[in-house]
């Protein structure tokens, strides 16, 4: 039996990836206080394929880095680098931006997550199926992201070594609005093992923009010798 965790991306359901990765074990990581008792959590946890969606990719990366997990595959999803632009990484978000969003987030969590919802649709050619299904994201509590966006803020790949990484298959939506398609290529100067898959015509969220065809990616990618 394979054992599958898998990360889901900020402000969404835990559960996301099951169309990809049915039967996993989806972590619920915005029940937890912080990325230390989410790690504290997962000691021990069997896990042969790890999956991250978003803001996932980079925790899961960060738990293979810190020996939390040692998948033999990892998939990441629409991951950024680095989710806030800097003199250094130019294709992410504007530090202003994220700001205003970050403050309209404390002043109305709910309101402020809708929206946000409505951004991974954006430039898919599936967008009205994405939204019919994100319109089942639970938005109660919805401040309980509050401690993830901070992480999302601050956090870069360049700090952590990831040459712990195994092989790794990194899926991208050509027309994603949230997570430009380029930060897919920032990871191969440093993953030695890596496999792209661009998705044409695809937004911020290949598992439901096709979950048939991704899964299949998957599982073609991980049944392959290391």
């Amino acid at each position: 039996m394979t054992n599958i965790i898998t990360f889901s991306g900020w402000g969404q359901s835990y559960d996301s990836l099951e169309g990809v990765a049915p039967g996993a074990n989806h972590i619920n990581y915005s029940s937890l206080q912080d990325i230390d008792e989410l790690f504290e959590s997962l000691k021990g946890a069997k896990c042969d394929v790890l999956i991250g969606w978003s803001l996932g990719g980079q925790i899961a990366l960060r738990a293979i880095q810190a020996g939390i997990l040692s998948p033999k595959s990892l998939i990441l999803i629409a991951a950024p680098f680095q989710f806030i632009e800097s003199s250094a990484i130019k294709c992410g978000m504007d530090k202003n931006v994220f700001n205003d969003f970050e403050e309209d987030f404390i002043n109305n969590p709910e309101a402020s997550l809708q929206r946000f919802l409505a951004l991974i649709s954006r430039n898919d050619c599936n967008a009205k199926e994405i939204i019919t299904i994100l319109a089942d994201t639970n938005l109660d509590n919805a401040n309980k992201w509050a401690y993830w966006l901070d992480e999302l803020k601050e956090f870069s790949c360049s700090i952590i070594d990831l040459s712990k990484t195994p092989k790794t298959l990194a899926i991208h939506g050509e027309n994603d609005f949230i997570v430009d398609i380029t930060h897919t290529g920032l990871f191969a100067p440093f993953i030695a093992n890596l496999s792209i898959k661009t998705i044409k015509k695809c937004g911020h969220a290949p598992h439901l923009h096709d979950a048939k065809r991704i899964k299949n990616l998957i599982d073609e990618f991980t049944c392959q010798n290391p």
